[in-house]
Order: structure tokens, then C-alpha cells, then sequence
């Protein structure tokens, strides 16, 4: 359907494993945020740093319809 509102959705996926680690993922996030603010490539970060499934191909999820996405998002 053309009239449902779609994102195109990509991902850096990091996990927290201990959540004493909480502080150390979240400086790593920042800085990897920090680079992308800098002009980055969102692929390149992606398939270097993400632990998601999807990193080898740049975090890219493809397109998702509005309704389908968490409120959060």
C-alpha cells in the first residue's frame, strides 16, 4: 500500500553483557555516535562495530512500515 508511512531502517547493534559494563558500551556508543557526526560512513561503523546479525551488511534492515516499529524508535 503506497499510503502507509515507511522508514528505511538500519542498525549498530551493541550488546551489553554484564550490566556492570552498562558505562563501558555507552562511552563506545558516544564515540562511534561522535564519528558519525563527523561524516563516518553509517555502513562502514556498522559492519566494523555492530553486534547485530545484520552488520555484514552495514546494519541496513531494509524498509519497515511505521506500524511495525517500536514507539521508542
Amino acid at each position: 500500500d503506497k499510503e502507509k508511512l515507511r522508514y528505511h531502517v538500519a542498525e549498530i547493534f551493541l550488546k551489553v553483557p554484564d550490566p556492570l559494563r552498562h558505562g563501558d558500551v555507552r562511552a563506545e556508543a558516544e564515540k562511534l555516535h561522535a564519528q558519525l557526526a563527523e561524516g563516518a560512513a553509517f555502513t562502514n561503523i556498522a559492519r566494523e562495530f555492530s553486534q547485530a546479525p545484520g552488520a555484514a551488511a552495514g546494519g541496513d534492515l531494509g524498509w519497515v512500515e511505521k506500524e511495525q516499529l517500536e514507539t521508542e524508535l
